[in-house]
């Protein structure tokens, strides 16, 4: 079902009677449970899901999230991060600002230390964007499963 006539039901709900709108699989929702549904998985944006991978589309960067990801809730500074990938302080302030601006990590001031963590919202929703809809709906599990067993008989 393309965009536009998901927008076509939405309207065609809006103007009269409860209608439902027609779903892949045969299954079907109500306008409401529709939007609710959307707001609730959270689809992000193209545009969003864009600057997302702009910010990571760089290697230093890339290490970087996937550090401050690793070290989780408790979070790292700066000078741990550059400790540990051995990356100049000025590209290092560059390279946070940019996956901060991509709204990627979060930074928190304690007393004279910034602590970096990842934005786990931000996260989950770019993965979501990602998988959304995967296998056309269908479980990829069973896919992998049965080429990984095809695979190891040969």
């Amino acid at each position: 079902m393309t965009k536009v006539s998901i927008s076509r039901q939405i309207r065609q709900v809006t103007k009269g009677s409860p209608k439902r709108l027609n779903w892949r699989g045969g299954s079907s929702l109500k306008c409401h449970e529709f939007v609710i549904y959307f707001h609730y998985y959270g689809i992000m944006k193209n545009i969003d899901a864009v600057q997302s991978f702009l910010a990571l589309g760089q290697e230093s960067r890339l290490n970087i999230f996937r550090l401050i990801v690793q070290k989780g809730a408790d979070g790292v500074t700066p000078s741990e991060i550059k400790e540990n990938l051995g990356i100049p302080a000025a590209t290092l302030s560059f390279h946070l600002k940019e996956l901060y601006q991509a709204n990627l990590i979060l930074v928190e001031r304690q007393s004279r230390n910034l602590i970096y963590r990842p934005h786990a919202e931000q996260v989950t929703s770019l993965m979501d964007f990602l998988l959304f809809n995967c296998c056309g709906g269908q479980s990829c599990a069973s896919k992998e499963n049965s080429s990984n067993t095809a695979g190891a008989q040969q």
